[in-house]
């Protein structure tokens, strides 16, 4: 078996646990929602439609055979369809619509480093102006992803934490 079937594998069985067990437990992978979401971190999914969702809600849905964790931006409702609007905050554009069918959950919580953190709806001023640094310059995030990793390094050889990252 191919990698990517292993990956399609594991991708079916998350969405058929979360719809059977109402829960589910994913590491962050990507950078798209810098600041709010840092890859490693756990978040703790719970089942819900469409009607459940609200705006600036951090929600997991699947598109082209992958998962994404994006804020809602807005829900559209149409005679034939309802859709969500979504975007990672860091970056510059919405994603394509989500059809409700697509949605499998939204983030009630967050686990970096064994904290748990709960995501907002309304991101601070700090939040989006990191964001938007993180968002236009790729070396500036790259520069960040590597500090916090020494941060990390740091914390685990010295007992404290370096960057906390509390911009949720």
């Amino acid at each position: 078996m191919n990698i990517e079937d292993q990956e399609a594998g594991k991708r079916a069985l998350a969405a058929q646990v979360l719809r059977s067990w109402g829960s589910l437990r994913v590491r962050v992978s990507g950078t798209s929602m810098l600041p709010a979401l840092w890859p490693g971190d756990i978040l703790n999914i719970r089942s819900c439609n469409f009607e459940q969702t609200q705006c600036g809600e951090l929600v997991l849905y699947s598109r082209d055979e992958r998962f994404f964790v994006h804020r809602v931006v807005r829900k559209l409702h149409s005679s034939r369809e309802r859709l969500l609007i979504t975007r990672g905050d860091c970056m510059s554009q919405d994603d394509p619509a989500v059809p409700e069918t697509n949605l499998l959950g939204r983030v009630i919580a967050i686990d970096r480093h064994d904290t748990i953190l709960s995501p907002t709806n309304r991101p601070s001023l700090v939040h989006r102006i990191s964001a938007n640094a993180l968002q236009r310059s790729e070396v500036f995030r790259n520069g960040v992803m590597r500090l916090r990793a020494c941060g990390r390094w740091i914390s685990s050889r010295q007992g404290f934490s370096a960057f906390n990252g509390q911009w949720v």
